[in-house]
């Protein structure tokens, strides 16, 4: 059972806790009135638009407001409380929350469900 449900589930992170920059793929495309009861479905937040820094980024070019750092942003990081001590299954390299990334972009068009 274990086995099957590992294999045909949409949703792979490793955890429900982890949130950011994850490997999925795009979902339901945004449209109006999908389906009864359904006004419309929406992208709350752009694909491709980073949820945070997978290292710490000095204020400088690369993060001119001095943002933060969240370890659930580093795919190196164990996990906590939160996320069951799991992996953040987070993709390295991304920039500043906010900022374009290109290659979670790539990452989640590929494996976009419905395939596009």
């Amino acid at each position: 059972v274990n086995t099957f449900v590992d294999q045909t589930r949409i949703d792979r992170r490793y955890s429900r806790g982890n949130w950011c920059n994850q490997p999925g793929g795009i979902g339901a495309r945004p449209q109006a009135n999908p389906a009864s009861g359904f006004d419309a479905f929406v992208w709350i937040k752009p694909p491709g638009e980073s949820d945070g820094s997978s290292t710490l980024i000095p204020q400088g070019p690369d993060n001119p407001t001095g943002k933060g750092f969240d370890r659930m942003c580093d795919p190196t990081y164990g996990g906590n409380s939160m996320n069951n001590n799991q992996p953040t299954g987070a993709m390295p390299n991304a920039p500043v929350a906010g900022a374009w990334f290109q290659a979670g972009f790539d990452t989640l068009v590929q494996n976009a469900y419905p395939p596009f």
